[in-house]
């Protein structure tokens, strides 16, 4: 199921604004109905930067482990990567932000705990 990792947000945001975030963004994602996703199927991170030169300026976003499948087209991830972006946008205006949708085939190597 699809990982959410979201780079470059300030440490200045606090706990709760980072909560509603994930939640907007988990609800336009579940929004994209070829995809087949409920709320529970997303994580998100934000992994912590070494550098804080830069940050809240950019962001950038990774959507990776959505699998491989005949409805998620081209266009279906496209619609995915400008709702995130959107949503992203709303959040933190002042930031350049960027979404990298990257499908993935689980024939190429997966495994879960959960399977």
């Amino acid at each position: 199921m699809p990982v959410v990792k979201i780079y470059g947000v300030t440490a200045t945001v606090t706990e709760e604004e980072l909560q509603d975030f994930c939640k907007d963004l988990a609800r336009v994602i579940t929004k994209v109905e070829p995809l087949g996703l409920t709320e529970e199927m997303i994580t998100f991170f934000f992994p912590q930067d070494m550098m804080v030169f830069g940050l809240g300026e950019e962001i950038i976003i990774f959507v990776d482990g959505l699998f491989v499948k005949p409805e998620r087209t081209s266009e279906v991830r496209k619609e995915l990567a400008r709702q995130i972006g959107f949503t992203t946008r709303m959040r933190f205006p002042g930031a350049r932000t960027e979404c990298f949708v990257r499908p993935f085939d689980p024939d190429q190597g997966f495994w879960s705990s959960g399977e």
